[in-house]
């Protein structure tokens, strides 16, 4: 598996999904910066961290394990917050991202063969960044154990 594959499939669940959802690979800033956009959209941090698990006696690199970040975001605007308070809003968040997580790790098990681990999260800071965008964080982790072999030519 590459992590290409990881992020076709994470894209692909996030398409599937029964209500209007969209999907997003990029850096979080970047969710102020395309009008256009659909909410809520679930974005996927283009920086993940990864570590590399050692050698596989084959001499392919072995356990590559990635640490991303899944952002959700959905408006809400005043009008809505005069009917719907914070909590409400950030529950309806969570009870998507949960749904997704789910998915993923089903998705994943199956389709890839790879546990995806789903961290602790946290409902973003309201207003810091975009007064219109209310939104749900959580961290993954999933682990790639080989790669494919090159080949090389020494003179």
């Amino acid at each position: 598996m590459t992590y290409k594959t990881a992020i076709d499939k994470i894209k692909q669940v996030v398409e599937a999904y029964n209500g209007t959802l969209s999907f997003e690979y990029g850096k979080v800033w970047d969710m102020n910066a395309k009008p256009s956009r659909v909410y809520p959209c679930l974005l996927v941090e283009c920086q993940p961290d990864f570590n590399f698990g050692g050698i596989q006696s084959n001499y392919r690199m072995g356990k590559q394990l990635f640490k991303g970040k899944l952002f959700l975001y959905d408006t809400y605007h005043q009008a809505q917050r005069e009917v719907k308070p914070l909590w409400e809003k950030q529950s309806d968040l969570n009870e998507i991202m949960l749904q997704i997580g789910a998915e993923l790790k089903r998705v994943f098990l199956n389709d890839l063969q790879v546990d995806l681990k789903i961290k602790d999260g946290f409902f973003g800071w309201f207003e810091q960044h975009n007064s219109k965008l209310v939104e749900v964080f959580v961290p993954f982790e999933f682990e790639i154990n080989e790669c494919t072999l090159a080949s090389f030519t020494y003179v």
